[in-house]
């Protein structure tokens, strides 16, 4: 079993296979789960106070980059790899499928259209305003990431508990990452 299941759900699939077979005469030709859940997206935002992050001119430069990155499919490509390079670390260090993950976020940034999965915008004081929504299909229980010290290790440093909304902390944990100089 993992983290997140996949291999119970599979199994799942497969033992149902033949049930579904019957009701429907028809034939049941994949008995696999998809990486895309668009329904367990984890959301956060920030203001980034402009004195902090290095004036205006790096603040325009933000929002700057994330418009061309709204408009272009290459840059936004671009864009969102730099996002799960960050996400990508802690699911490595947490023994989670990080390539799930990679499949999962730019298939929903794929949804109407391929986007960047965070977004900008400057309040009236001149902050720069960001937001990110990422689908996470991830897990701190069972599987490797229950069983080796490694991945209770990793937790520990990055200050997780097991209790509460795991999945909303590692896009912050990653977006930080990105925006440190």
């Amino acid at each position: 079993m993992d983290a997140m299941g996949a291999n119970v759900i599979n199994t799942m699939c497969e033992r149902v296979a033949p049930l579904i077979e019957e009701v429907t005469g028809g034939r049941v030709n994949l008995r696999i789960l998809s990486n895309l859940t668009p329904l367990r997206t984890a959301y956060a935002w920030a203001r980034f106070r402009k004195e902090l992050i290095g004036g205006e001119e790096v603040v325009n430069g933000v929002v700057e980059a994330w418009r061309f990155a709204q408009m272009d499919i290459f840059r936004a490509a671009t864009h969102n790899k730099g996002i799960m390079n960050g996400i990508d670390a802690v699911l490595v260090a947490t023994l989670n499928d990080w390539r799930a993950a990679e499949a999962n976020a730019h298939a929903y940034a794929a949804i109407g259209g391929y986007r960047s999965l965070t977004r900008y915008s400057v309040d009236s004081n001149g902050n720069l305003i960001g937001s990110i929504e990422v689908p996470l299909a991830v897990g701190v229980v069972g599987g490797t990431t229950g069983a080796v010290e490694k991945a209770r290790i990793a937790r520990k440093i990055l200050g997780a508990r097991m209790r509460g909304n795991w999945r909303a902390f590692w896009p912050v944990w990653a977006w930080h990452r990105t925006l440190q100089p």
